[in-house]
């Protein structure tokens, strides 16, 4: 049916794994997020037929149109008769401009979803490995708990000021290990 969904490569993580910036660590449920998008591309895809319609629906009311008006001018037919096919002409218009509204609506609604799901998804913003996993599938979590815990191993430099009795004990270019409790 040409529906899309966010799919991702799903592979449970260990204590020990390593983890990448920007790599997705675990998803928070999003099975109502993804119905919306379902919802929001079959919405879209109905929309895109309507518009089809209406756009030829326009064309051949045009042609009616320019017929009618020429058996007007010579006086084949009346002018409630024209009229009727000028206010046909604007019904499959008016069909038109909500097609391409509807359209956009369902691309908006998509969008929307696509961003709620991605609230959804815990990413790494360190290089390291998982130190310990707090929360195990299925388990409910609230704002702001820990699901797990990270060990970022990425090389930093920091930079400070010694006291006076240590500068000469220390070079510009010496590198010392930090190393945290």
């Amino acid at each position: 049916t040409g529906v899309q969904t966010c799919a991702l490569p799903i592979r449970r993580l260990k204590e020990g794994d390593p983890v990448v910036v920007g790599q997705v660590l675990c998803l928070l449920d999003d099975q109502i997020v993804n119905q919306k998008m379902i919802a929001a591309a079959k919405m879209k895809a109905a929309s895109e037929t309507v518009l089809k319609s209406a756009d030829q629906g326009v064309e051949l009311s045009k042609k009616k149109l320019e017929l009618s008006m020429d058996l007007y001018k010579r006086g084949a037919i009346g002018y409630a008769d024209l009229l009727s096919d000028q206010i046909t002409l604007s019904r499959f218009e008016e069909n038109r401009a909500n097609a391409v509204q509807s359209i956009a609506k369902a691309e908006a609604d998509y969008n929307e979803a696509y961003v709620t799901l991605k609230k959804h998804q815990v990413v790494s913003h360190v290089n390291g490995f998982i130190r310990s996993i707090l929360r195990q599938p299925g388990e409910f979590v609230k704002q702001g708990e820990k699901i797990m815990e990270l060990q970022a191993t990425d090389t930093i430099r920091v930079e400070g000021n010694l006291d006076v009795q240590y500068a000469t004990a220390r070079s510009e270019e010496h590198t010392s290990e930090l190393q945290s409790r």
